[in-house]
């Protein structure tokens, strides 16, 4: 397993453990249990997002958003446009 993996693979098992505790926290308390696993769902989500939105780019910048499309399409016609 690479170091580069180890992250997303803890960060899936930390997931399901804490929607499974939080199963076990509430026994019979559907209602509970329920916002339990919404609060996990909501701050998982919004890590996620955190995570797309401060990645860097292959030199090591902070590219702030993800790039848009016509912004990719752009760049390789400009690498193409170089190599002729």
């Amino acid at each position: 397993m690479g170091w580069h993996r180890r992250p997303r693979r803890v960060a899936g098992i930390g997931f399901t453990v804490s929607i499974f505790v939080a199963g076990l926290a509430f026994p019979g308390d559907v209602a509970a249990q329920g916002e339990a696993k919404i609060g996990i769902l909501v701050a998982s989500t919004t890590l996620l997002g955190i995570a797309i939105l401060t990645q860097h780019d292959s030199s090591g910048a902070s590219t702030g958003t993800l790039p848009r499309r016509d912004d990719r399409r752009l760049a390789r016609l400009a690498r193409a446009g170089a190599s002729r």
